[in-house]
């Protein structure tokens, strides 16, 4: 485990329960089991200050993101704490705008903020930011060959839990700043996992919302018809919070790992079950079990986030005024070549992903067009819909590997995660 478990500023030990954080004496808590659940209500008690909260997390920032690389920027600290103490001050004044109040988050770092918070987007509530998330480089979007985490800016994100296991994919750094106890929580987005595979690594809840029920407005994109952010964090409780202070739309080895996995999976269904949820097993895909989706999936949806990639991050290069001289997907890929040794080093070699869009349909050709029709026959008609049809069912469960994330993806659909019994083997 990179992060100890002895060292930790302003805090409990690690194995101090929601319940002992209640009952912690004043001007303490856990950064790696707080939620904004419980710091929120420190904050209604007047046994926490917002002030109090944000040096804690700025100061397990310090110690530890040089080693985890969570975080691609920091806030600066004496603005960040200028922020909270005005939270503060207006809570003594009982001027509360809601749960989320002077607690601090993440985001991603493809997510526009403000250019007086100086952190700049390299690839964006009265909630404070502490920090943007590190991700992988164009979201995952430049070559097969990149590392999960990796970023020319941010350097190599690591797994808190096993520094020799996948961070996650794109949204690497949301995860791990959460686990690491940078923040309760943090903002994320997806294309196609982005979100709930980070959060799966990092032993943490997420939820990936229907497409276009939030707002892009200032995300960098990769293919509007998939992008959506999302939250990740420590309970449930705080998915629903963060998504409702969102909700504005668009217009072990291997072999005893995977047994661990399957008897925690039986033991979730039994805990459904008896809490009066009606089983249905199996629930079986169609074009999953026919084949139809994983060759959906490596063609049709291939070609629509191709053809998004270039007309959508084109679009979006171009509102930035060209700085660099990049103003188009063949300036990017053009930028790369011209600064190999940061952008392709040879732990990171290629821009082979990028370099397909230089072959992408238009989004306005009968070639996308069929290629959607396609994703939504066999994702929705053929998929997701046909389940739910026959079986009646409110909700899928299922792994979180095997690609199956691409069928909500591919519709547009909802799509949640669960760390399931990780906490406990992870010990947090």
């Amino acid at each position: 485990m990179l992060l100890s478990t002895t060292q930790n500023v302003h805090s409990d030990s690690v194995g101090t329960t929601p319940t002992t954080v209640e009952k912690a004496s004043a001007r303490t808590f856990n950064v790696y089991t707080a939620t904004i659940k419980h710091l929120s209500a420190h904050l209604s008690k007047g046994t926490l200050t917002s002030s109090e909260i944000v040096d804690t997390y700025l100061r397990q920032i310090e110690q530890w993101n040089p080693k985890s690389k969570a975080l691609i920027s920091v806030a600066s600290r004496e603005q960040v704490i200028r922020l909270a103490e005005e939270r503060d001050q207006e809570r003594r004044e009982g001027m509360v705008r809601g749960v989320m109040h002077g607690i601090p988050v993440v985001l991603k770092d493809n997510i526009a903020t403000d250019v007086e918070l100086g952190m700049p987007t390299t690839a964006g509530s009265y909630a404070l930011l502490v920090g943007k998330a590190n991700l992988t480089e164009l979201a995952s979007y430049k070559s097969l060959k990149a590392q999960d985490g990796w970023s020319a800016v941010g350097g190599q994100t690591i797994n808190v839990y096993n520094p020799k296991a996948s961070p996650g994919n794109s949204s690497a750094g949301n995860g791990v700043s959460v686990a690491a106890g940078f923040c309760p929580a943090s903002i994320a987005t997806e294309t196609d996992g982005s979100i709930v595979l980070p959060a799966l690594a990092s032993a943490l809840y997420a939820l990936k919302p229907t497409v276009g029920l939030i707002s892009r407005a200032g995300v960098v994109p990769l293919a509007t018809y998939f992008d959506i952010p999302g939250p990740m964090a420590k309970c449930v409780w705080d998915l629903g919070t963060l998504m409702d202070v969102n909700w504005h739309g668009d217009a072990p080895s291997n072999l005893s790992l995977a047994s661990h996995i399957a008897t925690a999976f039986s033991d979730a269904i039994t805990l459904m079950s008896a809490h009066g949820a009606t089983i249905i097993d199996p629930a079986d895909i169609p074009s999953a079990v026919d084949g139809s989706f994983y060759r959906c999936r490596a063609g049709a949806r291939s070609v629509v986030v191709n053809a998004g990639f270039k007309e959508d991050m084109g679009r979006y290069l171009r509102t930035l005024g060209g700085e660099g001289g990049v103003r188009s997907v063949d300036d990017l890929i053009r930028f790369n070549e011209e600064h190999a040794d940061i952008e392709m080093p040879p732990d990171h070699p290629g821009q082979d992903v990028l370099l397909r869009t230089l072959h992408a349909v238009p989004i306005s050709s009968p070639a996308y067009e069929e290629a959607v029709a396609e994703m939504h026959y066999v994702a929705g008609e053929r998929g997701l819909d046909a389940v739910f049809r026959e079986t009646g069912a409110d909700v899928l469960f299922s792994l979180g590997d095997g690609g199956r994330h691409s069928l909500a993806n591919m519709v547009g659909y909802p799509m949640g995660a669960s760390s399931g019994d990780f906490l406990r083997l992870s010990r947090r």
